[in-house]
């Protein structure tokens, strides 16, 4: 979460908790940015950085990953390595991405779904949650599976 502001860290999650309706019944949150570390890292602290990054993800059914800026020069190699450990250990993987971005295979083989708005990450979500109802406001063409 190197290079980015408080605001763009928190700002998306906040929007999707809140068009989820959170607190949703039987849904919590595990937010990575509830741990920040800035400055210099140690060995230490960047072994505790992927330890409880994992942790979280083996407690978590769903890894939302938003990597619309990827293209804009932020660093996001955790966010990629995120995305492919998830994949790799069971979880259903939705990620958002610009739809005018080049997507590189490595995320597009890893991502269950790869959606272009909060919105349709949200419809993602709530269609993963609820498996035999698909909300009417998905947008088909811009869902890929």
């Amino acid at each position: 979460m190197a290079n980015v502001t408080e605001g763009e860290m928190h700002g998306w999650r906040e929007r999707i908790k809140t068009k989820l309706g959170h607190p949703l019944p039987g849904f919590e949150f595990r937010d990575p940015t509830r741990r920040i570390y800035r400055g210099k890292l140690g060995p230490e602290i960047r072994r505790a950085i992927v330890a409880n990054d994992k942790v979280d993800m083996h407690y978590c059914d769903l890894l939302l990953a938003d990597i619309r800026d990827l293209y804009k020069g932020v660093v996001m190699v955790g966010t990629l390595q995120e995305i492919i450990y998830a994949y790799e250990i069971g979880k259903h993987v939705v990620t958002i991405n610009n739809p005018n971005d080049s997507l590189s295979p490595w995320i597009s083989e890893h991502s269950h779904r790869i959606v272009h708005s909060e919105d349709d990450a949200v419809a993602a979500i709530i269609a993963e949650a609820n498996p035999n109802k698909v909300p009417d406001f998905i947008p088909q063409d811009k869902v890929m599976c």
